[in-house]
This record gives structure tokens, sequence and C-alpha cells, in this order.
């Protein structure tokens, strides 16, 4: 990756000596985003330049404009006083739909889609049930867990123990993410970011990760996929004071216009990931604290949404904007403005997963409501073939059930087999558990 160059710090006037006829065409560069609005880095933006501008000084005018736009994200301390940003149009947009399609107030409109009114009960909650596995799928994967997502979400679904290190990375990320959640209405703090990360990374293997423990040695580092080291992260014995002020600044700071939440909570991923405090799971709980912080600020709709599923679809580029960030003075843009496409697609695929959802949920129950089946069954029973057939899983166990009926375990293993004798369900034992699985021909006949 071609790094930048040294910027000038008067490029006008070296211009004005050694290409003053090419003044104009310099002219036109002075603009923090190119003519697509994007603001590109260095490595990116030399090759667009007409050939006839010298890349140092056409750089330098690019640097000038953006130097004159960029915000301060703190105002002291070495750990954050470096980093800036420029709101780019990407990072509006995010903005935008953020606010419009990820608070409270939205997913109570999406539950009134439903009939139902309140977000966390009933079968709002339950039909969005495979979207709040997938971030701890997605993050696991992309730190090199190797399972699909769909025999990942059915083990979580069926609260099975875990039977490889892949699946014990999956499992604590489910529990991160769950404890973020719950965790959302505490200020930010060194114990708080060290019981995560102990939440999330034990039992993994607690010799690598030694849960819950700022690293006490110099000798991790952060390399690409070339094996080539890209960041060498501050000295251990600053890491308990520089936290510190990190969650002082989160605590202090409010959301604006010109910082929103999402800028902030984009900001605490990154600084986590710059800092690397723990010997390893530093790229799981940086994602765990975004997400931490949007909840806190209210944007409860990203229980739902994935980030890490296109983080891994491209985690080249998202290792590229730490790198782009840390290489061009700091300047927090890049990653942020990534970090924007990625939440807007995001948004977009959580709106299209939910239609689809909502659509397969509804047409269901209007016709096995109308079904011979709908009149053999109870009310739990009932529930548990909707969720089944409308969340797609595979197999289910009591378990299962007995958290999503909100049952005892013995009527939970009561509903199941009561559908089995009906032909609903065909069981199967495994190891000292029975799994059941829908025979969906069977309910399709019947409604």
């Amino acid at each position: 990756m071609k790094k930048p160059p040294q910027v000038s710090k008067n490029p006008f006037i070296e211009i004005a000596k050694a290409q003053p006829e090419l003044l104009s065409a310099y002219m036109d560069l002075h603009n923090p985003v190119d003519k697509k609005g994007r603001y590109l880095p260095f490595n990116e933006l030399y090759r667009r330049f007409p050939s006839a501008l010298d890349p140092q000084l056409a750089w330098s005018v690019v640097r000038d404009s953006r130097q004159a736009r960029l915000t301060k994200l703190a105002p002291v301390n070495a750990s954050l006083s470096s980093l800036k940003y420029f709101i780019s149009p990407t990072i509006q947009e995010a903005n935008i739909a953020i606010e419009r399609h990820t608070s409270l107030a939205s997913l109570e409109w999406m539950a009134h889609q439903l009939g139902e009114g309140d977000v966390e009960r009933g079968s709002f909650k339950n039909v969005l049930e495979n979207l709040v596995k997938d971030e701890a799928i997605s993050s696991s994967q992309l730190e090199g867990a190797a399972t699909t997502t769909r025999v990942a979400r059915d083990f979580l679904l069926n609260s099975r123990k875990p039977e490889s290190v892949s699946e014990k990375m999956i499992l604590g990320n489910f529990r991160l993410m769950q404890a973020a959640w719950a965790e959302k209405d505490q200020p930010l703090s060194l114990d708080l970011i060290k019981q995560l990360h102990h939440v999330g990374m034990s039992d993994i293997n607690d010799k690598q990760y030694q849960p819950g423990r700022l690293r006490q040695t110099d000798d991790v580092v952060v390399v690409d996929a070339a094996g080539d080291v890209v960041h060498t992260p501050p000295l251990a014995q600053e890491l308990e004071s520089r936290l510190e002020f990190v969650a002082d600044w989160f605590n202090t700071i409010e959301p604006s216009p010109s910082c929103s939440a999402f800028v902030i909570a984009t900001s605490l991923h990154f600084a986590i990931g710059f800092e690397h405090p723990f010997h390893d799971g530093n790229g799981r709980l940086a994602r765990a604290l975004f997400y931490w912080t949007m909840f806190k600020y209210g944007y409860h709709a990203f229980r739902y949404i994935s980030i890490s599923a296109l983080l891994n679809e491209a985690p080249v580029k998202y290792g590229k904007s730490y790198i782009h960030t840390e290489t061009d003075n700091m300047d927090m843009t890049y990653f942020i403005d990534y970090q924007s496409k990625v939440a807007s697609r995001a948004i977009d695929q959580f709106l299209q997963d939910f239609s689809v959802l909502v659509d397969r949920y509804q047409n269901f129950k209007q016709q096995f409501e109308s079904s011979t089946l709908y009149k053999q069954t109870n009310e739990k029973q009932r529930a548990v073939i909707i969720l089944v057939h409308n969340i797609g899983i595979k197999t289910v166990n009591a378990a299962w059930v007995q958290t999503m009926v909100d049952c005892s375990y013995n009527t939970a293993a009561s509903v199941l087999n009561g559908l089995t004798e009906l032909g609903v369900f065909q069981r199967e034992k495994v190891g000292r558990e029975w799994q059941y699985s829908m025979l969906t021909d069977s309910v399709d006949g019947q409604c």
C-alpha cells in the first residue's frame, strides 16, 4: 500500500513557482472529497490525479482543504487528541439512516406492524431472534471462527454446549453482546472494559486470551494478510491511564450535529482497536463497545443489525481503514467513513430482512389459523409451530422452547412431544438430549 508523502506547508506558493500554468488544475483538487463525494486516501487518490500534476503537490492541496475542515475528537491527552474527522457525505447519509430507522420509536413502529405493543415481548421479538445472533456469529468469524452461519445459529438457538474453539468463540461473543445490552446504562470505565472482555473471552483459551487482564508485555503487534506489521500498539505500562482517559472523554462528550452518537461509537471502536489493551479478543471487544454505545444512546435496533457480517465480507478493507487513519496523521475520517458505508448497508439489509420476516410471518399465520392443525393444537404449540416455521431453524430442543415461549422446561418438553404425536415434528436422541425437527411438508399440507 502506497503511503502518503510529506505534505507541503504552503503548496500554492510551491505551485506558483514550479507549475504556475497548472494552478487552476491544482485548485480543482482543493476539496476534501472527489467529484463523486468520496473521501479517498492517497493510496487510491494519487492514481486519479491528472498526469501533468506533481502527486506530492496535488496531495498537499487535498490535505490543505481537509485540514481546514477537520474537527478534533478530543482536546487533550495523547491517546485521542491527535484524532480528527470530517463529516463526509457518506457519514451524513449513515447518520440520517440511523436516526430514521434504528431508534426505539422505529422498533415500536415495526412491532405495531405485527400487532404488538411491546418490542421486548411476543411475536416481534421472537421473529427477530435469528438476527440477534448474527453479530455474535459474524464478529467471531471475522476473527477466524470456522463455521457456517446456519450451523452457528442452530448451535446458539439450541443452547448446545460448545464442542470446538470456533463454537467457544461464538458463544463467548454472544455472551459479550448480551452483556453490552445489559450494561448499556453504565458509564464507561476501565472496570467495565475489563468486565466485558472477561465475559466475551472466558473459556475459549484462557492462557491465550487472559480474560479481563490488560496485556503486560509489548510483544503484541497487528499484522496484515501478508504478515507485515501494520500497527504497534502503545506501551503496556501506559494502558491504564490511556483507557481511563478514553473513559473520561466518553463520559463527558454528548452527541451533537457535528459529533453524532454514531461518530462517538465508531471512535470508541477505533480507540480500543488502536490501544489493543488485551492479549487477544480486541476486535470483538471494540465492536461490542460500538454496539454498547449505540444501545446507550437509544438506537435499540442495532440489537438486530450485524455490522460484522458485512465487515467479514471484506476484512482487508476493514483493516485498511485503520491503516489509512494511522498513516495519514490520525485522520479518523477514513475509519468512520468506511464504517458508515457498512452501517448504511447493514441497516438496509435489516429493513429487507424484517420485511421478508413480516411477510412470511403474516402469510403463514393467516394460513395456519384457518387450518385443521390449528384446531388440534393449544396456544403454546401454535406459537412453536409459527416460530420454527418463520425463523427457519433446522432443529430445536426443550431449552429453546422454554426461552422462546416463556414456560417451564417440563412444559416445553410436553409441547414438543405433543407436536411429535401430531406428526408435526420428528425427534431424535442426540447424546443425552432430544432434538426435534419440523416436518415442513406435513405442516404445509395441513395449512
